[in-house]
């Protein structure tokens, strides 16, 4: 159950509508974000346009676990396909970039700028095996 304040602020967005407003700037924003990354990264990211979240589809030199990790060393946070697969099997070599947190744009193209360099990167420059 909801508090009152909470239920009655809600009303009110919906009534004036505020609520309408904000869905639309957000809708509007996940779009602008989910350009911005194709346009970074190119054609290897795919997804919904109308999703906060996009997958990196990586080339078979970097294992999905290498580049997540890589990521994390240069400070972007990224997450796995094989956390999402249903079966180990449809495991995909991508990541999932989740295009909602960063409070502002330029904050998310300096993430994907990064996630691009490594991308141009070999994993051997940095120890890895392939």
């Amino acid at each position: 159950m909801g508090t009152p304040l909470n239920i009655a602020a809600a009303a009110a967005w919906i009534q004036d509508g505020t609520a309408d407003r904000v869905i639309a700037w957000k809708r509007q924003e996940i779009k602008a974000r989910q350009q911005l990354a194709r346009t970074v990264l190119g054609d290897v990211v795919t997804g919904v346009p109308e999703s906060q979240h996009a997958w990196l589809q990586l080339p078979s030199r970097w294992p999905a676990d290498d580049f997540v990790r890589e990521a994390r060393q240069r400070g972007v946070l990224v997450t796995p396909g094989r956390e999402f697969a249903v079966a180990r099997h449809d495991t995909p070599n991508a990541v999932r970039i989740s295009l909602g947190p960063p409070a502002e744009r330029e904050s998310l193209r300096k993430a994907l700028t990064t996630l691009g360099d490594i991308l141009a990167d070999a994993p051997q420059a940095f120890g890895m095996t392939v």
